[in-house]
């Protein structure tokens, strides 16, 4: 054991690329054990693993780089051995260990990886987030698939790039106009799983499916009028959501510049959620666009 704390890097998904700028990440087990008793007897004689649900959720900055990796809907990893939660190991009183000191969780060779993305928050202020989660199967129920494993080696980081909020504008049939002081957006992608099957006795799940994929856009401003425009729910035309790209020690990179991100539906319905307001500070409404299907721009012209 070299000792120390651990910290977040980047996150290896196989064939897909590496998640940079990585904000976050956690992997749970989940496992259930089983009790086994003798007859009547309060004391346990023996435990055995009934199932697992063993997820890893990872969250990000470098948003170009994620949407292309996770896209809409994700998609499923074959050969999961090269899908790898690290964690950078510190060494007191310095910054991190050399080498071989890190603490790695590893999918396992031709054990499947599902890959989902859950959501992207810009705030007001600061970078966007993007959130996806990883969900590690197993190819035969009995093979456990992810490896823990210390005194590993790490490869490089790179530095890709960053965003932040940009302008939302709505058509609710009469063209589209921009959402006065808006404040902050989540895309949230909506992906709705069927439980994890465990066929045949497997402890490990095998299988799992997409049910629904029900996508949404929500966003907070500090104008009622809009609740007038809004009030009883619109069907809308069209949503979009931009992401602007920042340019390296400046602001941002020009609209006219293929960089930005968009998010988009051309149809759905417009939802009021909330409004609110206390004392002397602005009042705040939140508005939920409920799509069919997301659109998404990866690097293009705000426009």
């Amino acid at each position: 054991m070299s000792g120390g704390v651990d910290v977040v890097y980047d996150v290896p998904l196989g064939g897909l690329g590496t998640m940079r700028q990585v904000s976050q990440s956690s992997f749970s087990e989940s496992i259930e054990v089983m009790a086994a008793r003798m007859s009547g007897a309060p004391v346990i004689s023996d435990q055995f693993i009934q199932s697992a649900n063993p997820i890893a959720e990872v969250a990000g900055v470098d948003i170009g780089s994620f949407l292309t990796m996770f896209g809409t809907a994700g998609g499923q990893i074959a050969n999961g051995a090269g899908v790898i939660i690290p964690y950078h190991k510190r060494v007191p009183g310095g910054t991190f260990y050399d080498g071989s000191a890190n603490v790695v969780v590893k999918g396992v060779l031709n054990n499947p990886v599902q890959v989902e993305p859950v959501s992207i928050t810009a705030p007001t202020m600061g970078s966007p987030v993007a959130n996806g989660r990883l969900h590690f199967l197993s190819a035969d129920g009995i093979t456990r698939p992810w490896d823990v494993l210390a005194n590993q080696a790490l490869v490089s980081q790179d530095f890709i790039g960053c965003y932040g909020l940009g302008p939302v504008f709505v058509d609710i049939g009469s063209g589209y106009f921009q959402v006065p002081r808006q404040i902050g957006f989540t895309v949230n992608f909506g992906i709705g799983f069927s439980e994890k099957k465990h066929f045949d006795g497997a402890v490990y799940p095998t299988e799992i499916y997409i049910e629904e994929m029900n996508p949404s856009i929500e966003f907070n401003q500090e104008d009622f009028d809009l609740l007038a425009a809004i009030a009883g729910g619109k069907p809308i035309t069209g949503v979009k959501c931009w992401l602007r790209r920042r340019a390296s020690g400046g602001t941002y990179v020009a609209d006219n510049v293929a960089s930005h991100i968009k998010f988009s539906f051309t149809s759905g319905f417009l939802q009021h959620q909330s409004v609110s307001a206390s004392e002397t500070k602005n009042g705040q409404q939140g508005v939920r666009c409920l799509g069919r299907t997301l659109l998404v721009g990866n690097g293009v012209v705000l426009s």
